[in-house]
């Protein structure tokens, strides 16, 4: 059966791409998608790795956000 799931770390290492390619363009260039880059998509970008590696983080752990195990 096919299964269409993307795990965890996919989605962290796509999000560290993103953040590459937006340091690369560098502010105020557009993406293949006629996207800007500015502060706030490469500080949004950012704040949202952080959130996906925390949880990953919590995960390995066997910690949950409330402290339940």
């Amino acid at each position: 059966m096919y299964q269409n799931k993307t795990n965890l770390s996919e989605i962290i290492h796509i999000y560290k791409e993103q953040l590459e390619k937006f340091y690369r363009l560098g502010i105020g260039n557009m993406t293949e998608h006629r996207t800007i880059v500015t502060d706030r998509l490469i500080d949004v970008t950012k704040r949202r790795l952080n959130e996906l590696q925390h949880k990953k983080l919590h995960m390995v752990r066997g910690l949950s956000n409330n402290g339940i195990k």
